[in-house]
């Protein structure tokens, strides 16, 4: 069986939309677009890496829009990847999934014990694909990785890369485009927000454990701390307020009578038993994107 290059690393990206940027300190790595339904090109994708970060999956705008592609391309596309991967003796499989396996509303305390009641079609096929990734994990050497990803938010790759409907990059965006931001919901709900940093540090941290130093791999990623979105967007606005040297207003529905939501606990002390210590600067974070809006945007 052909052995991996020491230390050689590749990113499969579907949207390239986590700035390359972030990776710098993930050495000896490369990035490919992989379109998860042609098949052929699963040929020797795999051929001499040591690990995978497998980002390549339809998001929950393609998923609701098209199901059955979305299924076609998520979990048989995974599945086709971790085929290779075992094939090509790959040591390590990190797939990014998502808190959203927990379903709706993310309320109170959430751990890896807390059981799955997926309702979107993204995060039913992110919970499909996870069995896979685990399944894998427990038939070979490899070490094959779920990270269930809370809030992630930062500046996309370029100025094409449609992700502006993550929940933060949106509201930077209207921040600059329109000195507005405006919510959907009451804002009421609680959310736990993790800088695009943090979960590279995650993901390098990963990529230096042995397989039996990372327990049963499925981990809760997160800051473990969360707040109200409404009160996320105040900490937005005010920092572009500043940025942008322009008042911002923030419009949002307004809360029904007897409208709450039990504050959101999402679990990291797993991860962080481990040694991921999350150390990103949420309002350098959210500076950068202002940033990118205004330089890439106007």
């Amino acid at each position: 069986m052909p052995k991996p290059i020491a230390d050689r690393k590749i990113i499969y990206t579907h949207h390239h939309h986590i700035n390359k940027n972030y990776f710098n300190q993930f050495k000896n790595v490369q990035f490919r677009k992989l379109n998860l339904t042609e098949y052929t090109d699963f040929n020797t994708i795999c051929s001499g890496i040591k690990t995978i970060v497998h980002l390549a999956f339809p998001n929950e705008i393609i998923c609701k829009q098209n199901v059955e592609a979305s299924i076609d391309a998520g979990i048989r596309g995974t599945y086709y990847l971790l085929s290779e991967a075992k094939r090509y003796n790959v040591k390590n499989f990190i797939f990014l999934s998502t808190a959203h396996v927990y379903g709706a509303p993310l309320e109170g305390e959430i751990t890896e014990l807390s059981l799955p009641k997926p309702i979107h079609p993204y995060a039913i096929t992110k919970r499909a694909a996870e069995d896979f990734v685990l399944a894998l994990r427990n038939e070979t050497n490899i070490n094959a990785i779920v990270l269930r990803l809370s809030n992630g938010f930062g500046y996309p790759v370029h100025k094409d890369i449609n992700r502006w409907t993550l929940l933060v990059n949106d509201l930077c965006k209207q921040a600059v485009l329109k000195k507005q931001m405006v919510l959907n919901s009451s804002g009421l709900q609680h959310r736990d927000f993790i800088p695009f940093e943090d979960v590279i540090s995650a993901i390098v941290l990963l990529d230096t454990l042995k397989k039996e130093d990372t327990l049963d791999g499925l981990f809760n990623l997160g800051s473990g701390k969360s707040l109200p979105v409404y009160e996320f967007a105040l900490k937005i606005a005010e920092i572009a307020e500043k940025y942008l040297d322009s008042k911002i207003s923030i419009i949002r529905k307004t809360p029904l009578d007897g409208e709450h939501y039990e504050p959101l606990n999402y679990n990291i002390n797993k991860i962080s038993s481990i040694g991921y210590i999350p150390k990103g600067n949420i309002n350098f974070e959210i500076e950068e994107t202002l940033r990118f809006c205004k330089e890439h945007l106007i």
